[in-house]
């Protein structure tokens, strides 16, 4: 299966190739929200009203980086699990600016790629996953 999907992945350098036919863009930076919010800026003139735009990460909120992405009712979280091919869960955390259409279409997209979407109801830093694991671990 790994060596299949390698098959399914195209590469691209150029930003406005890399999403002229895109559904939806999933920013997979390192948790630093400028650097966030440095790709959602460069990314800006090439995002339509279409594209579902995602951020995944584990702990800044999407209502830290509405300010800059082209459309806040297309922008939300999708945090994937760690271990992802073994726990396929995917939280989904919309701001108060994203479209209910737009958590409906990432649910959609989760499920398309055979995760399991929790839909976060209101912004909390942690998600699901984390609040719980860390209390966990900070008594074990």
């Amino acid at each position: 299966m790994i060596k299949s999907a390698g098959d399914k992945i195209d590469y691209e350098a150029d930003l406005a190739k890399a999403l002229a036919d895109a559904g939806l863009v999933n920013e997979c930076l390192p948790e630093v929200l400028s650097t966030k919010q440095d790709f959602f800026k460069k990314a800006a003139p090439f995002i339509t009203k279409e594209i579902v735009v995602a951020t995944n990460n584990s702990s800044l909120l999407p209502s830290q980086m509405t300010p800059d992405v082209s459309y806040p009712e297309n922008f939300l979280a999708m945090h994937f699990a760690n271990m992802i091919w073994q726990e396929n869960l995917c939280e989904i955390m919309p701001s108060m600016l994203t479209a209910p259409g737009t958590t409906e279409k990432a649910k959609d997209y989760a499920l398309k790629m055979g995760m399991c979407p929790i839909v976060m109801n209101k912004e909390h830093a942690g998600y699901l996953l984390n609040s719980l694991l860390i209390p966990f671990l900070n008594v074990a």
